[in-house]
């Protein structure tokens, strides 16, 4: 259960555009979605709808054991 220690969630959605904010690791775009890695998607959803950034097929879910493990061996996730 490493990818629940991490605290990473994943959020995924068809936005056309998400705002940048601190925290945010973002991955390619796949199939027309936006997915991005934060540890806290609350203030993910509700800081860019809070500015009009209009979302589509919303996904909030944790990270995968490969994110996770990516995560943790990444430089900005590293706490050391």
């Amino acid at each position: 259960m490493i990818n629940l220690l991490v605290g990473v969630r994943r959020v995924s959605s068809a936005a056309p555009a998400v705002p940048d904010l601190p925290g945010i690791s973002r991955s390619p775009v796949e199939d027309g979605r936006v997915h991005l890695l934060t540890t806290d998607s609350d203030l993910l959803v509700t800081e860019p709808a809070g500015a009009g950034t209009a979302f589509a097929d919303l996904e909030v879910r944790p990270a995968s054991l490969e994110e996770a493990f990516i995560t943790i061996t990444s430089k900005e996730g590293a706490r050391v």
